[in-house]
């Protein structure tokens, strides 16, 4: 996803390439406040986190309060647009949290094993047009 992103010029930032010592959770918060878009790549593990968990409630109320703080303006989408991807190895009746994101948000859903390439371009195709969306394209 990362690679396909970049490939169209779009500025990519993985919390897990966060390096040993810094402040993680500064660094988290600050991307999510320069994000149009956040991608939540949901699988068990990320589930399981609680850093992950808090990550997405952050991501979620800074969305929520958008038009409010001035961060985006109607009639476009408040930002960032989430933008769940969900892991066939997540059992949404074992999380809740999984589960009120499903009911406000649509989900890209991928298949058996990994990410093949024609769910990559989906997850870029969706991710163009939401950052078109905010331009009013």
């Amino acid at each position: 996803i990362k690679k396909a992103l970049q490939a169209k010029n779009y500025k990519v930032w993985i919390c897990t390439e966060i390096s040993g010592g810094m402040d993680w959770r500064d660094l988290l918060i600050q991307a999510i406040k320069k994000s149009r878009v956040v991608i939540l790549l949901i699988n068990d593990p990320w589930c399981k986190s609680a850093e992950c968990k808090d990550e997405f409630n952050y991501a979620k109320r800074l969305s929520l309060s958008s038009y409010e703080k001035k961060t985006s303006f109607e009639p476009f989408p408040r930002v960032p647009i989430l933008e769940p991807i969900m892991f066939p190895d997540v059992d949404m009746d074992k999380y809740g949290h999984v589960e009120a994101l499903a009911a406000n948000t649509n989900f890209i859903t991928v298949k058996d094993g990994g990410l093949k390439p024609s769910e990559v371009r989906q997850i870029v195709e969706v991710t163009e047009s939401h950052l078109n969306s905010l331009m009013g394209k």
